[in-house]
């Protein structure tokens, strides 16, 4: 599911995507701290406008990157940032989902 064209030609994200990253971002500047909950499918489904099929994707992407857990009954809880292995080499999680930023957190100078 990548990028669909607009009326214009313009690319786009999916609301997934932009659900997934709003949440993400959240998640990684503390608003949602390590062990809580997140807000429930519904006041998701009410806050973006979508679908519970469309916050069950953005849900998925974020357990799929290890970001939060679902506890059936219970709603989707932050996990703890872990470091991953590739290959040999370790990567913080926030390198891997943040990939345009230099690893040491600076902008990037061009030029």
């Amino acid at each position: 599911m990548g990028t669909q064209p607009n009326a214009r030609g313009l690319t786009r994200n999916p609301k997934y995507a932009t659900i997934r990253n709003v949440l993400r971002n959240r998640i990684l500047a503390g608003r949602y701290g390590l062990g809580n909950q997140l807000p429930s499918e519904s006041a998701l489904m009410s806050q973006f406008a979508v679908s519970r099929v469309t916050v069950h994707l953005a849900l998925d992407a974020l357990r799929a990157v290890g970001l939060v857990e679902s506890r059936q009954g219970n709603g989707h809880f932050v996990r703890p940032v872990r470091a991953i292995q590739d290959l040999g080499r370790f990567t913080s999680l926030r390198a891997q989902l943040l990939p345009t930023l230099p690893a040491s957190g600076a902008p990037e100078r061009s030029g």
